[in-house]
């Protein structure tokens, strides 16, 4: 079946929610992370913990290893584990939890563009027309405050859009190049590379100190855990699971919804939502629904 025709069910509308609800509560769970740790430390704490809890499970599917498929593996855990959790933790230590959220609705984006180029991906007006009115309700919600006034801070915008790059980039690596492998295999693999390196990292900072001085670090790693092992390594399999049974560009808007969580989240501790901003979020909606059919 081609993905111009393709038709989603039910479940995987379903995970769709799921993931959009755990990657909207995740920029509030860096936020409270950055409380007491650098940005870089929320990273490689993020990335290694995953790790920990990935681990296990290499015992378990050892003897299914895809030994053929290891270079695209490790390349979806850098561009899809490795390098986000960084980018995004250093973005919110200017941005708010629900600004973050918006801008990572551009992946799709990159997914479409990146598969169109570079993977066999077919598109159609409608594809490109939904991702464009996602987009523009984003751009309305990114460059006004809840009182419209401009509030456009590229520079660690710029961040999370590259960061939104790399997950564009993954998911089409994982669904060219890793097509029929089970999905938690994959992620197991992916942080099997990249967790050492984390924890190497976080060895060579002041984690330590940190954690005997500051007044809520163990609060603030409490929120880190929840974050790895639900925003990171649970999501992740999620993510997997759905690009293989679905594809990139539909998996990835994901990210058109996790703005509505995330704004959602952002209400509800002190952050304000104007009109241009409700009138966004309608916009993206729209352009979930017309990708999806598309």
């Amino acid at each position: 079946m081609s993905e111009e025709k393709q038709r989603y069910s039910i479940s995987d509308w379903g995970l769709l929610a799921l993931l959009a609800f755990i990657w909207g509560f995740s920029f509030f769970f860096i936020k409270k992370g950055l409380e007491s740790f650098s940005a870089y430390q929320v990273g490689a704490l993020r990335i290694f913990i995953s790790f920990c809890a990935f681990f296990p499970f290499l015992f378990i599917r050892r003897w299914e290893i895809p030994w053929k498929k290891i270079i695209p593996i490790i390349l979806v855990g850098i561009f899809g584990s490795g390098l986000p959790p960084f980018l995004f933790a250093k973005a919110e230590e200017n941005l708010s939890s629900s600004v973050t959220g918006i801008l990572n609705s551009t992946t799709p984006v990159f997914a479409l563009i990146l598969g169109a180029l570079f993977f066999g991906i077919a598109v159609n007006v409608k594809k490109i027309s939904g991702v464009i009115l996602g987009m523009i309700g984003s751009v309305m919600i990114i460059i006004f405050t809840g009182d419209g006034s401009l509030n456009v801070d590229f520079k660690y915008g710029i961040m999370v859009i590259i960061a939104t790059f790399c997950y564009g980039l993954s998911g089409n690596l994982l669904k060219k190049y890793i097509q029929g492998e089970h999905p938690l295999l994959v992620s197991v693999l992916a942080f099997m590379f990249i967790g050492p390196i984390a924890g190497v990292y976080l060895a060579t900072t002041d984690f330590i100190t940190v954690i005997k001085t500051a007044p809520k670090a163990y609060e603030s790693l409490g929120y880190i855990a929840i974050l790895a092992i639900l925003g990171t390594a649970t999501a992740l399999f999620i993510f997997n699971h759905l690009v293989i049974r679905t594809n990139a560009l539909f998996a990835s808007t994901v990210t058109f919804l996790i703005p509505v969580v995330a704004v959602v989240i952002g209400l509800l501790t002190g952050e304000t939502l104007g009109l241009v901003h409700i009138a966004g979020l309608i916009l993206i909606m729209s352009g979930v629904l017309i990708t999806s059919r598309g």
